[in-house]
């Protein structure tokens, strides 16, 4: 099926889930043609200094997984610095 696909889909389901008092979530994720797993997400259920606001985000990897780990490990942190998010503005801070 071409260099960067196995000859048979790798069907193993990773799940996992989690809650807090606001909010509860599961997530299920499989690797299936690609030789790795591209793809990445985030479920955070506060942001930090934001205790009513949850965060959820799927990445894929399209063709690669640097920038989707990339986006997944760094994005909250950068949504809870921005200026719009102190303003109230949630919607302005994630465009």
């Amino acid at each position: 099926m071409g260099n960067s696909y196995l000859e048979k889909p790798i069907t193993t389901k990773k799940t996992g889930w989690a809650e807090n008092k606001d909010y509860k979530y599961a997530s299920c994720e499989m690797q299936g043609w690609r030789k790795n797993m591209e793809d990445a997400f985030i479920a955070e259920l506060e942001v930090p200094g934001f205790e009513h606001i949850a965060l959820f985000g799927v990445f894929d990897g399209h063709g690669g997984g640097e920038v989707s780990k990339f986006v997944a490990a760094h994005f909250v942190e950068v949504f809870s610095k921005r200026k719009s998010l102190q303003e109230g503005k949630i919607g302005q801070a994630l465009t």
